[in-house]
């Protein structure tokens, strides 16, 4: 996946996250700003992101989940997905 090559995301066991320090214009479409962000304060950070800001691209699955095949093993897009997918157009990368 081009977004690993790019350096841009990174894999821990089955799942993906995108590295947010990798995207310099990080909230541009909702106006929100990476400094502002008040990491614990809804959920609790997940001690494999390299920056709590990080988001999943895709998780692994869960018994009774749905799921899909993916070079990772079975799992499901990360619930920000559309986020990357924004972030991937400001960076200027293939996803």
């Amino acid at each position: 996946m081009q977004i690993i090559k790019n350096d841009c995301a990174f894999v821990v066991e089955v799942d993906v996250f995108f590295a947010d320090d990798k995207s310099p214009n990080y909230g541009q479409s909702s106006g929100q700003r990476l400094e502002n962000n008040r990491a614990r304060e809804r959920v609790a950070v997940d001690s494999r992101k390299h920056n709590p800001a990080d988001f999943v691209l895709w998780k692994a699955a869960k018994p009774g989940d749905p799921s899909w095949e993916s070079p990772w093993g079975p799992g499901r897009p990360g619930w920000h997905i559309e986020c990357s997918a924004m972030s991937a157009h400001y960076l200027d990368f293939q996803i």
